[in-house]
Order: structure tokens, then C-alpha cells, then sequence
């Protein structure tokens, strides 16, 4: 997918590519134009949901630009009152393909991004801290989602990965 950056300094989808609705709406279409071949995508679109948009709280540091899966990762290990998450996102305002990313939330459902400042819309999984510490370990990846972990990932009873 090309890239470009954006004001933020994100690497951002090209906005010359262009999807005009909701990141639910690109999921379904995405894996309904490829007859279910997508099993990140379907798995996104199965446990994920909206969060809530919001800004970074003051007591909490930005992470290095382009490593939001261990921003987050590394964020919800040293907050237990926050959830991490892994989906999809948009980095701008107005139309433009959603981009996989990570990010943690609160219990109130707003997201904590460590990584981008720009986030508009959020549509992710939410995990289980402990599974994700001993899931990245096992892996030695920090992405859970990943399409060759699928088959190990839809394996498990979404109570072991899911967080409540």
C-alpha cells in the first residue's frame, strides 16, 4: 500500500485512495470482494467495535512514530487500567482507507493512541493484557492480529483472548 506522510509526521495511506465510509463498512467489503479470505479482517469485523476518539492524557509519553503495536503493547503492561487493542484506524479527517493499527483505551472506551496524534476513527479488538504478554512472547512479534498467527489465534475460545 503506498504511503504518505502526514502533518503529524505519520505514515499515513495515500489519500488519493479513497474509501468514503465508516471502517466497519471497508471490513465488510473487504471480506465480502474476497469471499472471506481476509481472516485479519474477518476477525476484526467479528470482536471488534468503535472507541471513542481522544486526546493523549498529559501523564501519558508518546512512542516512537511507526511502532504502534509496542507503544501499545508496552502501554497497557505498564497500566493495568487500560486495554490494548489492535484493528483498525484512520489518520485523518474525511475519507481515506483505515490502516491497521494499535492502540490502548480506557474503561470508559475513549482511546489512549501512543503513537499517532491524529486518529479520527477506531475499530479494533480488544485483548487481554496477560494473553497478550504471553502471546507476543511466544510469537517474539508484538502484533497479535497477524495473518500467520491466524490459524492459532481462531483456535482459542475468545473468553482466552478477549478482554470482558
Amino acid at each position: 500500500m503506498q504511503t504518505h506522510i502526514n502533518e503529524d509526521g505519520i505514515d499515513c495511506p495515500n489519500p488519493n485512495i479513497i474509501f468514503d465510509g465508516s471502517i466497519k463498512d471497508y471490513l465488510t467489503s473487504i471480506t465480502q470482494r474476497y469471499g472471506g479470505g481476509v481472516e485479519g479482517h474477518e476477525f476484526v469485523l467479528r470482536y471488534g467495535r468503535l472507541w471513542q476518539p481522544a486526546a493523549l492524557p498529559a501523564n501519558i509519553r508518546r512512542g516512537m512514530p511507526k511502532e504502534c503495536y509496542s507503544n501499545a503493547a508496552q502501554l497497557a503492561f505498564s497500566r493495568p487500567d487500560l486495554i490494548y487493542i489492535e484493528g483498525f484506524a484512520r489518520c485523518k479527517a474525511g475519507p481515506s482507507t483505515p490502516f491497521e493499527h494499535a492502540w490502548c483505551a480506557d474503561a470508559d472506551g475513549k482511546v489512549v493512541d501512543p503513537t499517532w496524534t491524529s486518529g479520527t476513527e477506531y475499530f479494533g479488538v480488544p485483548f487481554r493484557t496477560a494473553f497478550v504478554r504471553e502471546f507476543t512472547h511466544k510469537t517474539n512479534s508484538w502484533t497479535v492480529i497477524a495473518v500467520w498467527k491466524m490459524e492459532a489465534l481462531l483456535a482459542l475460545p475468545p473468553g482466552k483472548f478477549l478482554h470482558p
